[in-house]
């Protein structure tokens, strides 16, 4: 039997160059969803974006909850950071850029 959920709870999203996967988990890091969906690089942006933000949608729905018990939101990408200043320096993951 696994434990309970117990919020608060994070979406994450990984931006790759083949998939986007997303899921949500609940404070002590248990899966509440996981989806994958291919990028569509060959799509353009617009649909990349359109993607990124159904596969969000797609988590959020599978784990059962509603977006107002997401507490944040996490999204990774290949590219160079800038640890220092905390921020992604450069990024065009396929199907965005």
């Amino acid at each position: 039997m696994s434990a309970a959920r117990r919020p608060p709870y994070y979406l994450g999203i990984d931006l790759g160059g083949t998939n986007i996967k997303s899921g949500v988990v609940d404070d002590a890091g248990q899966s509440c969803s996981s989806v994958s969906m291919k990028t569509q690089a060959k799509l353009g942006p617009d649909v990349g974006l359109e993607t990124l933000a159904e596969a969000a949608r797609r988590a959020v729905k599978a784990s059962g909850l509603d977006w107002k018990e997401i507490e944040a939101v996490g999204l990774g990408s290949p590219g160079t950071m800038d640890i220092e200043g905390g921020y992604l320096r450069s990024s065009q993951p396929a199907g965005l850029g």
